[in-house]
């Protein structure tokens, strides 16, 4: 799957990365997936929320990562760090039960998935006319014509000048001693 990163709110990145191939079809070609800096030490972003949703889907922490293809440790890891930045829980165990028990999200896991689509929606709005315009120059069009002429600067030969339309663009030939 091919993602655009919006790191907000400080600036304004697009970041073009590979991910693992992923056949969900989009109704547009360009996808926006925040990370969000709440402090230096918690990031909340698309892969903590995949992996949130991966647990509820799941109800277990070893499913889920082997769905999201990694290791039980790198995602313990992961729900570990957003504990500790919230100070509360994200997930709780089940005891027992008829399946052996499990895991499932609390209330504050509930609330980071709602509030973190809800900021991509938003994202992905405001970004919508720009991403479009950016879409549409990646559709190849016919070469223009570009009026390129060659001259040759006063000093003694030694640049040469390129010049298109109103931009002039500057070659020194002369070697240095």
């Amino acid at each position: 799957m091919t993602t655009l990163k919006l790191f907000w709110p400080e600036h304004l990145e697009v970041e073009h990365t590979m991910k693992r191939q992923n056949k969900t079809a989009h109704t547009r070609p360009y996808l926006i997936r925040p990370r969000i800096y709440l402090n230096a030490e918690l990031i909340v972003g698309p892969g903590k929320i995949e992996l949130l949703k991966a647990v509820r889907d799941t109800g277990s922490i070893s499913a889920a990562a082997r769905h999201m293809g990694m290791n039980y440790k790198r995602a313990w890891y992961l729900l570990d760090t957003l504990k500790q930045g919230f100070h509360q829980p994200v997930i709780e165990a089940v005891h027992g039960g008829k399946g052996g028990g499990g895991t499932r999200l609390t209330a504050l896991g509930e609330q980071l998935i709602a509030s973190y689509s809800a900021i991509a929606a938003a994202c992905a709005a405001a970004a919508e006319p720009d991403l479009a315009a950016l879409f549409a120059l990646m559709t190849p069009s016919q070469p223009k014509s570009h009026n390129l002429t060659r001259e040759k600067h006063v000093d003694a030969g030694l640049s040469s000048w390129w010049r298109c339309g109103d931009f002039a663009i500057t070659h020194n030939t002369r070697m240095l001693p």
